[in-house]
């Protein structure tokens, strides 16, 4: 079985989340969301993943401002329960990592707006497959940011005869 993820589920968890947290807000609040990432670091860990390469990782933290909030339309909280749903649904490997949960700060603006905002710590991997105009220059060959086949056994077998019971 084969499968092939996008970069946005393998990679550039910013984006996807922002394009979540826009699909659970009314249209006319998406104008006052800026988002923007800090503290990067590149971890120089490239593997080898048969059908494409990480060439490494990222570690940032995700910044989330919304200026005029319209808290009395939406509840702060149902974006803090939507960012908290949608990490353990698509950033299994946190734990494993240690990052640290996201905070939240809500401020008063006027009688009707705050201004929120979150931070999220991710570190992601950065998919690139062989393509001979890509725009990265690597180990002599060129490269582009895109996903690759992930290969996923649907069986094993085992066969021990050597093996003790313990």
């Amino acid at each position: 079985m084969t499968e092939n993820r996008s970069q946005a589920e393998a990679g550039f968890k910013l984006q996807a989340l922002t394009q979540y947290i826009k699909a659970m807000l009314p249209h006319q609040i998406h104008h006052s969301i800026d988002v923007w990432m800090e503290d990067v670091q590149l971890h120089l860990v490239p593997e080898d993943k048969g059908q494409g390469f990480d060439i490494g990782q990222i570690e940032y933290t995700a910044q989330f401002s919304f200026e005029r909030f319209p808290f009395k339309q939406v509840d702060p909280a149902t974006v803090m329960a939507g960012v908290m749903a949608w990490l353990m649904d698509n950033d299994e490997s946190r734990t494993d990592y240690e990052l640290d949960d996201p905070s939240f700060d809500v401020e008063p603006e006027s009688e009707d707006t705050v201004i929120m905002t979150m931070e999220i710590e991710f570190l992601e991997s950065l998919m690139v497959v062989e393509d001979e105009s890509g725009p990265i220059l690597w180990q002599g060959q060129r490269f582009k940011l895109a996903p690759y086949e992930i290969w996923v056994a649907e069986y094993a077998s085992v066969n021990g005869s050597d093996m003790e019971a313990y």
